[in-house]
């Protein structure tokens, strides 16, 4: 279940799937406009990192994470997502 970005802010640093997309293509294209606030729910610009992955031929998902207050200096540091398990925030 994708995750909100009103969930990211509540857990700074913890990596999410936010949305699934058919193929690579619209889901780069979408964390590329999470990553610069060009969707409003994901602003300021730089608030928020996000990546996408091929998941298959499932297509591809997007996960984000908010950065833009991270408590933990240590969350911080690692740039995409973890492979293996991910956080589902709710």
């Amino acid at each position: 279940m994708p995750t909100t970005p009103r969930a990211l802010r509540a857990r700074p640093g913890d990596w999410a799937l936010v949305a699934e997309r058919p193929a690579i293509g619209p889901a780069s294209n979408l964390a590329y406009r999470i990553r610069t606030g060009k969707l409003a729910a994901f602003r300021p610009a730089g608030a928020f990192e996000a990546h996408s992955r091929s998941t298959g031929d499932e297509g591809a998902g997007v996960w984000a994470r908010y950065v833009g207050g991270t408590a933990d200096p240590a969350k911080a540091i690692r740039r995409e997502p973890p492979h293996g398990e991910l956080v589902t925030v709710e």
